[in-house]
């Protein structure tokens, strides 16, 4: 791969990283996001076409521990054309979820695996931005 390509996997690992950082966060301190994964066990993977670029994250009953590149067997298997691919889908899908969709019909975007797993994970999604501190009354 090119230079800008190798950069843009490079990007998306530092993006699952902090994704990574941000679940576990989450599991640690959102009474809510915990709640959602109350009695789940299973592994998501994230990945690139050629798996250049790959992390997986463990959600086991609240808690969610990441796991570097690639793991046997996870429940459900996310993977993009390619890392810049991936960046600009995962950017655009936080605000149309139907960009996802389009990436699954053009074949850019491949999901393997337990769908109902990956709708676990889009309930708890929405918990991923920080939310904004309510000024007091």
């Amino acid at each position: 791969p090119g230079r800008v390509a190798m950069f843009h996997n490079i990007l998306f690992r530092v993006v699952l990283w902090m994704l990574g950082l941000r679940l576990r966060w989450l599991g640690n301190h959102n009474e809510r996001f915990r709640e959602k994964l109350k009695g789940q066990d299973f592994v998501m993977q994230f990945r690139t076409f050629d798996a250049s670029a790959a992390r997986a994250f463990h959600f086991n009953d609240g808690r969610v521990q990441p796991l570097p590149g690639l793991v046997d067997k996870p429940a459900v298997v996310l993977s993009f054309l390619d890392g810049k691919y991936a960046i600009n889908t995962l950017m655009a899908a936080g605000k149309d979820q139907s960009v996802m969709m389009k990436g699954m019909q053009e074949q850019k975007v491949k999901i393997e695996g337990d769908f109902a797993k990956l709708m676990v994970f889009m309930q708890v999604a929405k918990y991923l931005p920080p939310q904004k501190k309510k000024k007091p009354a």
